[in-house]
């Protein structure tokens, strides 16, 4: 008799499928809580994304230029000046 083995499979507690402006906030807001809470495990997660590269939009974007959005109010977070994750 032959047994069937599998291998074993992994669970995560957030999914994000795609890693636009939404997927990025939230593994924002899951570093931040993270931070908030040393104490804790940190969150199993996966994100997912097709893109091969990080370009949003980029049949919008002018000739030369890689963002669409006004740089200097994406430097910091006015909520949370300290947050590594943003642009800088």
């Amino acid at each position: 008799m032959h047994t069937i083995s599998t291998p074993p499979v992994e669970t995560y507690e957030v999914i994000g499928v795609g890693f636009g402006p939404a997927g990025i906030a939230l593994a924002v807001a899951m570093e931040d809580a993270e931070e908030e809470r040393p104490s804790n495990p940190p969150w199993r997660s996966l994100f997912l994304e097709q893109a091969p590269d990080s370009a949003w939009q980029p049949e919008m974007l002018l000739p030369n230029t890689d963002i669409t959005a006004s740089f200097p109010p994406g430097l910091r977070h006015p909520e949370e000046p300290a947050q590594p994750l943003h642009i800088s």
